[in-house]
């Protein structure tokens, strides 16, 4: 899919507090839209309050397509896995009370969906027509996350589809051994840290080539940084690895899915 085709924008009737055709046009030709637009990493999408997607750009449209065909006028929260809409309607309301609120400090979240680890910035922005709409950037991404992390939220049975997408495939000891693979340790590391002989990971990188259909250790780091679950650095694999699997520290669920994103205090990606 061509994620670099033209942004689509609504063209229905602006009934309802919807921003009129006309603005919502004006505003996908913007500067502001067309700059984030041109960098291939953003997902840009212009909702209105009640969640309708108004203007979307390529890369957006290509990363929902995973789970669905998006369409200017249908609900965005509509477009992810059904265990991860609540989070997203969460955000949506948080920008909108902000704004309601007069506060109107952008709402900063980060989330896995699909497999891939993602973060997001919401805030209003209003039209030419002086009407009101949520603007939301979101990319993949470029730190690691902790292995602990992800198996504690992929253990509820309802979110390890959604969450982990065509990972949800890979057990959990596969999962961390991928994950321990694209952070730069050899079979012979990976042993020595899991508590296993090299046979066992031999086996396990084994059974994750089988599973994810690839054939080579790169093309293991490849999947896994393209999908921001590892950080892509020269060297460091240490320092990384140190940081995939701190020894006593848990998280919840609220970390990754962030049940509860806060207003402003948070620096999103340059």
């Amino acid at each position: 899919m061509d994620e670099r085709r033209p942004t689509r924008v609504e063209s229905a009737g602006a009934d309802g507090g919807i921003p009129s055709p006309e603005a919502v046009r004006g505003f996908a030709q913007c500067e502001l839209w067309r700059s984030l637009s041109e960098d291939t990493e953003c997902r840009v999408v212009l909702l209105s309050f009640d969640g309708m997607i108004l203007a979307i750009n390529g890369r957006a449209e290509g990363m929902l397509s995973r789970w669905t065909t998006p369409r200017v006028g249908g609900r965005y929260a509509d477009c992810f896995p059904e265990a991860v809409r609540p989070y997203i309607e969460i955000v949506l309301g948080r920008v909108v009370e902000g704004h309601a609120s007069r506060e109107g400090e952008p709402v900063v979240s980060r989330y896995l969906a699909g497999g891939y680890h993602s973060i997001s910035r919401a805030r209003v922005v209003t039209l030419r027509d002086g009407s009101s709409a949520v603007l939301m950037v979101a990319r993949t991404l470029a730190s690691p996350v902790r292995v602990e992390a992800i198996l504690e939220q992929v253990r509820i049975p309802t979110l390890r589809e959604a969450v982990l997408g065509d990972l949800a495939a890979l057990s959990d000891r596969e999962l961390e051994v991928a994950m321990l693979i694209a952070a730069g340790m050899s079979d012979d590391e990976i042993a020595e840290s899991l508590h296993r002989s090299v046979r066992t990971v031999h086996s396990h990188r084994r059974m994750i080539g089988r599973r994810l259909r690839v054939k080579s250790r790169a093309e293991i780091v490849r999947i896994m940084v393209d999908r921001g679950l590892v950080a892509e650095t020269p060297g460091g694999a240490s320092a990384q690895v140190a940081r995939l699997r701190p020894p006593t520290e848990r998280a919840d669920l609220p970390e990754l899915m962030n049940l509860e994103p806060t207003a402003g205090g948070q620096k999103a990606p340059a």
